[in-house]
């Protein structure tokens, strides 16, 4: 028996990026970088499916790459509004690497008028090779999509960071950053879309490079 697989979708999505850390002395320091990433989600039966995901990150001040993340995993259509995901992440930044480990679950609400509702929550475990040190995270991203009748659909997410204990290298803090992006849903041919927009990213500690 010949086993089919489908295409769930491809997304492609780029992003310019502010990112602001206020320091003790309450000096904000400010950057600007460009993220690009591709997404799939490939389905290989009703409930499940393979999801895939590359991001790169780059410093345009400094004029070199900041990070790079490849994430894979499971994702299963537990109920016809609910999913669950198990994923993991390799990610270099600088000479740093690191090993993600999340649980996650996928939410749609429904929609208002013409826009939808939804929600990913992902509990994320961390480990940094050669330095000893591991850390653990709660993820909440909130996302708002316009029409998607339209050609341009307007898309907006808030996305908190919350540590889960603080220690010295996640900058002692348990709210450790916040992404907002603006932007629009390109709808592509064979269920393809591109996104592209702006995003601001706050991080509320300084002397240390983002992870």
């Amino acid at each position: 028996m010949r086993r089919t697989w489908r295409l769930g979708r491809c997304i492609a999505f780029l992003a310019g990026v502010a990112l602001s850390a206020p320091s003790v002395a309450s000096a904000d320091e400010h950057s600007r970088d460009l993220w690009l990433g591709t997404f799939m989600k490939s389905g290989l039966n009703e409930k499940l499916a393979l999801w895939a995901e590359a991001q790169m990150r780059f410093d345009l001040d400094d004029g070199e790459m900041q990070q790079t993340l490849f994430r894979t995993g499971l994702l299963i259509q537990a109920a016809p509004h609910h999913s669950l995901g198990l994923l993991y992440g390799y990610i270099e930044t600088g000479d740093k690497s690191e090993h993600r480990i999340a649980l996650q679950h996928g939410m749609k609400y429904g929609s208002v008028g013409s826009a939808s509702f939804s929600h990913r929550l992902r509990l994320e475990g961390r480990t940094f090779e050669n330095i000893g040190f591991g850390a653990a995270r709660l993820r909440y991203l909130l996302r708002i999509q316009g029409n998607p009748d339209k050609s341009i659909i307007p898309v907006v997410w808030n996305e908190a960071f919350i540590n889960a204990k603080k220690n010295s290298r996640t900058g002692d803090v348990h709210f450790e950053r916040n992404r907002i992006f603006v932007g629009a849903r390109l709808p592509l041919d064979s269920g393809q879309a591109a996104e592209i927009g702006y995003l601001n990213q706050f991080v509320p500690r300084a002397g240390l490079r983002t992870f």
